[in-house]
């Protein structure tokens, strides 16, 4: 049985769709109203090893009071692996939440957490070691000064971006050894292809071109790969260049997903994906995630 027809069969009960399809077992992430049919349908393709159903509107009452709480309140050491991760969009911090984090330090490109902050997140999560995702290449020097300070073991995932850090909490297997987790979710976030579409703060000049402040700016690692006036269209134009990029490397295309931010629609993410779909192969399955990130349009994650 195709795993991907499984993905297509969530796409129609559900959405916020993150799915990982590896060798030995299929992982799946999914807001539905129905979630007998979500196990129904997953039944076909397996023994269910684990499975998690929460009521997102509690969670999210949960969450606000985790976030006020008093650290002492807090049962430190209740279990072996805890998740402390960096972003910005109540609908990214709630997507990590539901992967398993146990704290998400607000930051970004524009907001960067401290050690301290760091610090404080590590000695509130319920575990005796504790994984760290910074997913910004500049927060990570601060996240790795907290280690020698904090009162458990700590590891420091170098994720670059948030689809890594998705990808790598998406790749965590809890019956498999601690070292041996590390090297399994950095692999993960080193198969992924990141993008981001933002906008120019001021006028500049980058590699003698010219940006205009307020025009559209296409990412790819850091490197601008197309400036435009319009965000849907930089927008297509970058998912080309993924997946470009991937192929050439020999990298498969099967999954896109599209994180659009607080300035965005559900509507605007769609016709998005109506652009690119007719280029695509038809095995390679387009999910739409509100992020409500700030800053950036759209995070692109391709897989």
């Amino acid at each position: 049985v195709n795993p991907m027809q499984l993905r297509s069969y969530l796409e129609t009960i559900g959405d916020s769709i993150v799915f990982v399809d590896s060798d030995d077992f299929i992982k799946v992430h999914v807001h539905t109203n129905d979630p007998g049919k979500a196990l129904q349908e997953a039944a076909l393709y397996g023994e269910f090893e684990n499975v998690k159903i929460e009521n997102m509107c509690i969670q999210h009452n949960n969450t606000q009071w985790v976030e006020t709480s008093i650290e002492s309140k807090i049962k430190k050491h209740e279990k072996e692996v805890g998740f402390v991760v960096v972003a910005a969009g109540e609908g990214l911090k709630s997507l990590f939440y539901e992967l398993g984090c146990d704290q998400v330090v607000s930051g970004g490109q524009t907001m960067n957490p401290s050690t301290d902050d760091f610090l404080r997140a590590i000695e509130s999560t319920p575990a005796k070691v504790v994984f760290v995702l910074p997913n910004n290449k500049n927060i990570i020097m601060a996240a790795e000064q907290a280690i020698p300070l904090a009162d458990r073991t700590v590891y420091v995932l170098p994720t670059n971006t948030i689809p890594q850090g998705i990808s790598a909490m998406m790749n965590f297997d809890p019956d498999t050894p601690v070292e041996d987790n590390l090297t399994l979710m950095m692999q993960a976030a080193d198969y992924v292809s990141s993008g981001l579409v933002t906008y120019a703060t001021r006028d500049s000049v980058i590699n003698g071109q010219s940006i205009k402040k307020g025009q559209v700016i296409a990412l790819n690692d850091n490197k601008i790969v197309h400036v435009d006036n319009d965000i849907q269209n930089a927008t297509a134009i970058l998912i080309k260049h993924l997946i470009e990029s991937r192929q050439n490397k020999g990298k498969d295309v099967e999954f896109i997903t599209l994180i659009y931010g607080e300035n965005m629609t559900e509507e605007d993410a769609e016709a998005v994906r109506d652009t690119i779909m007719p280029e695509l192969d038809d095995l390679v399955e387009v999910s739409i995630v509100n992020g409500k990130q700030p800053l950036y349009y759209y995070i692109i994650s391709i897989d």
